[in-house]
This record gives structure tokens, C-alpha cells and sequence, in this order.
């Protein structure tokens, strides 16, 4: 069916964006867990991901996965475009429950065992609609039931996971405009670099110099897109000290030159 990117059912195992951190423009984001455990992480917080837990994300807000154990992670995602769902739940007079769950932070919540079922079995059915464009209104009616079930359960709201390693993401954030090192950020943020360097990777699912060279681009695609800065400026404003060296690593990130990427966007 037209506006829908993606749409898998009892997925398991590693997952190609996991450990990534990435947008899906103008779409909406559906992630319901099954099974395992790790961290989300979702405009820079970092949520547990636990069983019957369900992510509700907006595409524009930068997220990635970090299952503790890749081959015990198993979930169910959609990823749909805003546009599309919430014109028609406009016209069902549903847009109330788009607006709880999709809100400006998005939302993340603890299904009951039951409700967590239920909202299995509508994946099912999304799932073997094979031909959407056959049963559009089956497919939006399972979807609203996913939406329903988690409102119901709205209150079970999941806090976003506090600790040393939260602060560091958001230094580093902070920061990104600067010259960042392993001693610099364990002094300024009060940490060992024995600590840092090892429970970094094990909650991020990445070292921390790779999530930096992330956040960087991330930033750099954001000022790409939503500013007239030049590409130099923009590479002085992420952190680096050389444009070309700046064009070097956004290509090897993104596969394409931060040049080809403004002038092709929307």
C-alpha cells in the first residue's frame, strides 16, 4: 500500500540500522518488542528496551536500537507516512490518538502481557495483508487497533533511562562544535575513561568516537537542510577542523557529498 516504507512481523535478530542513528522523513515509526533487552535511543535519550515495551517515533526525531544480545531480539515494526495516516484519521476523527502517541517527544509504553498480545495479533494481520492496496481500510482499522491498545495503556508511560552515560550523550551533544577527546569529556563530565570507554559501548552499542563522528553528521545534516550556512561553515559549526576532511567522512556515511546532499533534498 501506498505510504508504507516498511512493515515486518516477529523480526529477529540483528537489524541493519541498529546501533545507527537515523531519520525516516515525513514518516511515523511503530516499534513493538517482543523479546530482549538493550537500549533505544530517541533525540538523544536513551529508553530500556524490555519485552511488551512499544516506541512510538516520529521519523524527523534521530533514533537507533542497541539490543544487549542481537540474536534474542525479536520485534515488530512499521514505519508509515505521516502525511497518508493522518489524513485519514482525520477523517475517522482519530487524530487525537496520532497526537498522544506521536507527540513531541513521541512516546514509549509498557504493555500489559494481554494488551502486548493483542497488539501481536494486529501486526499478524497488518502482516498478511499482502496486497494492501486490495484492503486499505483493513489495514488502516488494524493499525488504529495498535494505536488504541497502546492508548489504553498510556499511563504505564516509560521513563527515559538516567545515568552517566545520558550525560554524556547530551556533553557530548552539547559540545559537538568543539574539539572532543576521551580526556576531555571524563574530566568534564566526571567520569573515569576506564568507565567511559567500556560501559559507552556496552549501553550505546558503539565506541564513543563513532558515536561522535554520528552526532556530527547527524547536526551536519540538520544545518544542511534547515540552513543557508555554507558547506565550511557547517563543518566548523560540527567539529571539524578541515572541510575536505569533513566531505570525506559525510560521504563515507551517508554515500554522498554534503553538496549532493542539500541540493537534493525536497
Amino acid at each position: 500500500m501506498e505510504g508504507i516504507s516498511l512493515l515486518k512481523y516477529h523480526d529477529t535478530g540483528i537489524d541493519t540500522l541498529s546501533g545507527k542513528k537515523h531519520y525516516h522523513d515525513r514518516d511515523l515509526e511503530i516499534l513493538h518488542i517482543l523479546s530482549g533487552e538493550g537500549t533505544m535511543m530517541i533525540k538523544d535519550k536513551l529508553y530500556p528496551i524490555s519485552p511488551s515495551t512499544i516506541f512510538f517515533v516520529r521519523g524527523k526525531d534521530a533514533h537507533f536500537s542497541a539490543p544487549t544480545n542481537p540474536a534474542l531480539y525479536i520485534r515488530n515494526k512499521i514505519i508509515f507516512s505521516e502525511e497518508l495516516i493522518l489524513s485519514v484519521f482525520e477523517r475517522l476523527g482519530c487524530q487525537k490518538t496520532i497526537a498522544s502517541l506521536f507527540g513531541e517527544d513521541g512516546a514509549v509504553v509498557k504493555l500489559s502481557s494481554d494488551t502486548s498480545l493483542k497488539v501481536d495479533k494486529y501486526f499478524l494481520k497488518l502482516s498478511e495483508l499482502e496486497k494492501y492496496d486490495t484492503a486499505p481500510l483493513n489495514f488502516f482499522i488494524n493499525l488504529f487497533s495498535i494505536l488504541a491498545a497502546a492508548e489504553q495503556n498510556k499511563e504505564k508511560r516509560v521513563s527515559e533511562v538516567k545515568n552517566k552515560i545520558s550525560e554524556v550523550i547530551e556533553y557530548i551533544n552539547d559540545n559537538i562544535d568543539k574539539k572532543l577527546s576521551l580526556d576531555i569529556i571524563a574530566v568534564d563530565t566526571k567520569i573515569s575513561k576506564y568507565y567511559l570507554c567500556h560501559s559507552f559501548s556496552s549501553v550505546v552499542g558503539m565506541t564513543v568516537f563513532e558515536y561522535i563522528t554520528l552526532a556530527r553528521i547527524s547536526k551536519a545534516k540538520q544545518l544542511l537542510s534547515k540552513t543557508d550556512m555554507s558547506i565550511s561553515e557547517i563543518a566548523a559549526a560540527v567539529g571539524f577542523d578541515s572541510f575536505a576532511y569533513f566531505s570525506k567522512v559525510f560521504r563515507e556515511k551517508e554515500t554522498i557529498t554534503p553538496r549532493a546532499y542539500r541540493k537534493n533534498l525536497p
